[in-house]
């Protein structure tokens, strides 16, 4: 199963062989949109947020594109260059944030705010990037 939002397609995901559109309304619905294909399938993913080598994203791509040709269902992976920048871009505020989201699994800004006890233009600004 994926979700495509390709340039000069529209927005549209696969299930086996089929194709199928769908509105791409924001990132948190694309989640929940994955988030409830995975449970009605089944199937689990595991997040991996790491720090690679510049250029890796394709032996890595080619490693998932393995598991998933033999029926398994690959991790997410969200790849960083250097720790520096990592870190620079999951601020412990931003964590804070995911994890809000993870427990309340409220997509409105204003309700992890709430939640949060913080400004919302600052989670806002947390959550969008």
């Amino acid at each position: 199963m994926r979700y495509a939002n390709e340039r000069g397609t529209c927005d549209h995901r696969h299930i086996g062989e089929v194709e199928v559109a769908y509105v791409f309304p924001s990132v948190e619905q694309l989640l929940d949109y994955l988030e409830r294909d995975f449970a009605k399938w089944g199937l689990t993913m595991k997040a991996i947020i790491e720090v690679a080598r510049k250029g890796s994203a394709l032996c890595m791509g080619r490693a998932q594109l393995a598991v998933a040709r033999q029926g398994e269902t690959p991790d997410f992976r969200l790849s960083f260059e250097s720790a520096k920048s990592l870190f620079a871009d999951l601020t412990s505020a931003r964590r804070d944030v995911l994890g809000t989201k993870r427990k309340s699994r409220s997509c409105s800004v204003y309700a992890l705010a709430q939640a949060e006890e913080r400004n919302c233009s600052n989670v806002h600004t947390d959550e969008s990037r």
